[in-house]
């Protein structure tokens, strides 16, 4: 036997025991090693297969935990990156949606409670109301199939708000709903504001081309009293002459309210004016909104002195006038009345505009004040008049409120009564009291409207009145020749009155302060800058005729004067 098969042999020992092993044993034992041989052979492969799998293994193992601790630390990237998400979105206005391309929603942030409050799985679309949901399937499908924003407003509720569609991809789309309720708000309230000056201006101009006609119908009047007066002229003549000079005066007055409204600026000008004065203005432009049905109560007291800006005061109570005439059914079958009424109270003044209408009810009396809100007609108001009067009231550190009545509606401005002043402001002199010149003075009429001039030299019939329609022409006349007085339109074409003022003070500074400039009311911003800077006298049309005589004789008076002082030299 072999020397391998040792342990076989030992075997066989134990079998036969003292004889002999057959030789014929040896193929099985050929047999015995072949199977050794093989066994060994495929406990090596086996070795190595299970060596290989241990590797890979192991290798997956390590690729697994690489894995682990990457997605670890995405997980831990992810949560600190949603909590920066919910902290800038704790503060963030608007109302955010993310949505799949069939509506179910991902993620939402709801800042709007009106909004509809849709939890992450369920369909957005399917919770906006019907009414809307049309029209915002279409936008987010034009978003996705475009791939761009898309941009939409619609109102709800009195408020505006603005959506818009963002596509991400091809997966997901975000859409974004922001309230720009005061946003709109204010867009309307420059566009008002900008209104309101467009027809400033446009009020002003009218008024400018009025008072120029106006202002020598009023002097000839005056002048025709003044001829007939010494000879005992027919009494229907003289009633006559009278209405004519009362429909001029109404006129006026219409014109100058008409003025007082026009010069609303943007900024404020708070000071020291009388309620009654400021209120009566608006009072006289509303009386043509009053229904044949409607009577109108004034009791204003005179004593009422207020911080305010005196024409935004007029408009608010311009509006508040016109609120309770538009109250009031057209076709009431009984008579109703709005009253104005002020009244002091310690430091504060009341001015309170009433009417008997059907009144305001209490269901829309808190929202009577917000803007776009309104309880008219469709084309009768734009829901802005009453927001627009609490703030120019509460501009100068007023209130304006509703107040409670029985009857009708009530508001109520209360302003902070001026310091210092008194009941009524002290009488001025009357223009007739000065003393009449006995010498005729030269007077010089610079006006481009021709039948002004004559009706001044009318007025001061006994004077040397020289008339030119052109600023030159006047210039000229006024360096040429000496002149007592200097009457110089403000607004002309060719040379107006600052450009006149500018030469003379160049080159003849001696001969300004003769100068006086009239003005029909229409002024720039330049032109009135220049009045505030010059310090001249400028007399309104249309003027009272007592007003340039009075300007005569203290021409006349102050040339004596100049004629009497001892010479030098």
């Amino acid at each position: 036997m072999k020397e391998r098969h040792r342990l076989l042999r030992r075997q066989l020992r134990r079998c036969f025991g003292e004889r002999e092993i057959p030789d014929d044993l040896e193929p099985l034992l050929d047999l015995v090693d072949q199977a050794y041989r093989e066994d060994d052979l495929h406990r090596q492969q086996l070795e190595r297969s299970l060596e290989l799998t241990s590797d890979e293994l192991l290798e997956q193992n390590a690729q697994l935990e690489r894995d682990l601790e990457a997605r670890v630390a995405a997980e831990a990237a992810l949560r600190e990156s949603e909590a920066k998400l919910r902290a800038i979105l704790s503060g963030h206005p608007d109302t955010i949606y993310v949505v799949e391309r069939d509506g179910t929603l991902v993620a939402a942030h709801v800042e709007d409670p009106a909004l509809p409050d849709v939890q992450p799985g369920e369909n957005l679309f399917a919770a906006i109301p019907e009414e809307r949901r049309a029209v915002a399937t279409a936008q987010a499908q034009l978003a996705w199939t475009e791939n761009r924003l898309v941009e939409d407003e619609f109102s709800r509720d009195q408020r505006w708000v603005n959506v818009r569609f963002i596509p991400d991809g091809n997966r997901y789309l975000t859409c974004i709903l922001r309230d720009v309720t005061a946003q709109r708000s204010l867009e309307q309230q420059v566009i008002v504001a900008e209104r309101m000056a467009s027809i400033g201006t446009l009020v002003a101009g009218v008024a400018h081309e009025i008072n120029n006609p106006l202002a020598y119908v009023v002097s000839n009047l005056s002048f025709i009293r003044d001829e007939l007066a010494s000879d005992m002229p027919n009494l229907d003549v003289m009633e006559a002459l009278d209405e004519a000079e009362m429909g001029a005066d109404r006129v006026r007055k219409i014109v100058n309210d008409l003025r007082a409204l026009s010069h609303g600026s943007v900024e404020m000008s708070v000071c020291a004016i009388n309620l009654q004065a400021a209120a009566q203005s608006a009072v006289s432009i509303a009386r043509v909104k009053l229904s044949r049905h409607t009577r109108l109560e004034i009791d204003l007291d005179p004593q009422a002195w207020v911080s305010a800006d005196e024409s935004q005061l007029a408009q608010v109570v311009l509006n508040l006038l016109v609120n309770a005439a538009q109250a009031i059914p057209e076709d009431s079958d009984r008579s109703h009345s709005i009253s104005v009424r002020s009244s002091i109270h310690g430091d504060e003044v009341f001015l309170e505009v009433a009417d008997d209408g059907p009144g305001i009810p209490v269901a829309v009396r808190d929202r009577l004040f917000e803007p776009f809100f309104t309880t008219k007609s469709l084309g009768k108001g734009t829901g802005l008049g009453l927001a627009i009067s609490r703030r120019l009231i509460e501009g100068f550190g007023g209130r304006l409120d509703l107040i409670s009545t029985e009857v009708g509606a009530c508001f109520r401005i209360t302003l902070q009564r001026a310091k210092g002043m008194g009941s009524v402001p002290p009488a001025r002199e009357p223009e007739d009291s000065v003393v009449q010149p006995r010498t005729g003075a030269r007077v010089l009429v610079i006006d481009d409207e021709i039948d002004l001039g004559r009706a001044i030299r009318r007025i001061l019939k006994g004077h040397d009145v020289t008339l030119t329609t052109q600023g030159r022409r006047g210039l000229q006349l006024i360096l040429e020749e000496d002149f007592d007085l200097v009457l110089c339109d403000l607004m002309m074409p060719e040379l107006t009155g600052d450009e006149i003022y500018d030469h003379l003070a160049e080159n003849a500074p001696e001969l300004l302060e003769r100068v006086v400039f009239m003005t029909g009311g229409a002024l720039t911003e330049a032109a009135q800058r220049f009045l505030d800077a010059s310090f001249r006298p400028c007399i309104e049309k249309p003027f009272e005729p007592t007003v340039l005589r009075n300007f005569v004789a203290r021409s006349v008076r102050r040339r004596q004067r100049r004629d009497a002082a001892p010479r030098t030299g």
